[in-house]
């Protein structure tokens, strides 16, 4: 009998996956804000093993989740999800200040190279790495 995996859990898995993909890379992804550095470095470097890929909505999933579960461990959020778990539904990331980020957004917006997450964080958490 199959176990059921509540989408928080997959969205852990998610970025599970998507870590062990970058350190195979050769990339440093450890769950920390630093990763965000190496996860430019691909992008910028390696961006089409993820988009020439029959499996490039896995990868954009996957790397979501990965913002998401950083941003969430680093600034003590928590998921917040509606309905299932798709591209065209949400899960964001709620902070105790009552603000939130939604980690889909913000990688479809890095994806298309309207500002890098090192750019991300420094207008939206006033941080630098």
């Amino acid at each position: 009998m199959a176990k059921y995996i509540s989408v928080e859990e997959e969205l852990i898995r998610a970025s599970y996956f998507i870590s062990n993909f970058f350190i195979r890379e050769g990339y440093h992804v450890d769950f920390t804000l630093s990763s965000f550095i190496e996860i430019d470095s691909f992008i910028n470097e390696k961006l089409y093993l993820l988009l020439d890929n029959d499996n490039s909505k896995n990868y954009i999933f996957s790397l979501s989740a990965y913002i998401g579960e950083v941003l969430r461990l680093s600034f003590k959020g928590k998921w917040n999800v509606i309905n299932s778990l798709d591209f065209n539904n949400q899960a964001t990331v709620s902070f105790k200040d009552g603000s939130f980020i939604n980690p889909f957004e913000i990688t479809f917006d890095v994806l298309q190279k309207k500002y890098t997450l090192q750019s991300f964080l420094s207008s939206r958490f006033a941080i630098t790495n």
